[in-house]
């Protein structure tokens, strides 16, 4: 097979205009990773020796900056008291149609979406045996009923990304699924953290950007927090790859609509702001004790309140009482 299978004109559209399949990819900017390595590298250095406390302090001594903690960064009070992650049917479902929709691609399609599902279960089910906090303990605590809702929701988002995605060549087109990407920065102390769903690439190796992020999503569209992670995504890849990508998308699988940006410097650029962001807030919170008063903090209300723990007296909080 050298030519995608199309067979759907929804996988047509998604072919044409998220892969931009068969068009010129840009050049990539040889100077472009090490300017953003060498300017977060000295943003970082700025800090100076607070910074190397922050990190010694933190678990196996280095400062783990992925999506949720650079999400944070928008109000002090949620990075100060987020809530602690709890599985649930909503959040499980979204792991578990991800895993299996990347699961799908990496066998070919051979399996009926049920079986796909039933197996990927099965796999998340059995990883981290013992943990009571894994949420290998949540699925094997899911009630027949339970499980067999989720099977049913998991298999109708394989079946739907099989609807609006194409099969690829494998002659023309190389992906990954899964991938956990560490860069480390900062001396070493502070290491960014990006999983994309699925990397797209290219067996054309020359002087331009040949890879596409693909940030897989089954839940509500979320602006402009699902923008900004996947700008940092994106400098994650091109830091750690020494290349940019040409092009990110986030995917929403249960509309079969993609939002895309292509390459662009600034985007990156803004992707170093959010982390030295992040880092000057973390330095800046440090001694603080998560019922600090708001007086002490910079508040912003919004969607994200109902990950804080300080949302029901926060009077920015949608929830939460107003000022007279």
């Amino acid at each position: 097979m050298t030519e995608p299978v199309i067979t759907t004109e929804a996988q047509a559209r998604t072919l044409q205009d998220t892969l931009a399949w068969g068009r010129p990819r840009p050049p990539a900017p040889p100077s472009l990773a090490p300017r953003l390595q060498h300017r977060l590298e000295q943003e970082l250095a700025a800090l100076g020796p607070e910074l190397g406390a922050l990190t010694a302090a933190s678990p196996g001594g280095r400062l783990v900056l992925g999506r949720g903690r650079l999400a944070r960064t928008v109000c002090d009070g949620w990075q100060l008291a987020p809530r602690p992650f709890v599985h649930d049917a909503d959040n499980v479902r979204g792991v578990l149609a991800v895993a299996a929709i990347c699961a799908d691609l990496d066998e070919g399609r051979v399996r009926a979406a049920a079986d796909v599902a039933t197996r990927t279960w099965d796999r998340e089910a059995s990883a981290r045996p013992g943990d009571p906090r894994a949420r290998s303990a949540w699925l094997n605590a899911a009630s027949a009923s339970r499980r067999a809702s989720l099977l049913d929701e998991v298999a109708e988002l394989v079946e739907t990304f099989r609807e609006v995605w194409p099969v690829l060549p494998a002659s023309a087109a190389r992906w990954t699924t899964g991938r956990v990407i560490d860069h480390a920065v900062g001396g070493g102390g502070v290491v960014l953290r990006s999983a994309p769903g699925l990397t797209l690439g290219s067996p054309v190796e020359d002087d331009r950007a040949r890879s596409m992020i693909v940030d897989l999503r089954t839940g509500r569209p979320r602006a402009p927090q699902d923008r900004d992670d996947l700008r940092s995504q994106a400098l994650v890849h091109t830091l750690a790859a020494g290349r940019p990508p040409f092009r990110w998308v986030t995917f929403y699988v249960t509309e079969g609509r993609a939002e895309v940006e292509d390459l662009d410097a600034a985007a990156l650029e803004a992707g170093v702001d959010r982390v030295v962001a992040t880092v000057r807030q973390l330095l800046r919170l440090r001694d603080l004790p998560a019922d600090a008063p708001d007086t002490q903090l910079r508040l912003d209300g919004g969607a994200h309140c109902t990950g804080c723990r300080r949302a029901p007296t926060c009077p920015l909080a949608p929830a939460g009482p107003r000022e007279p």
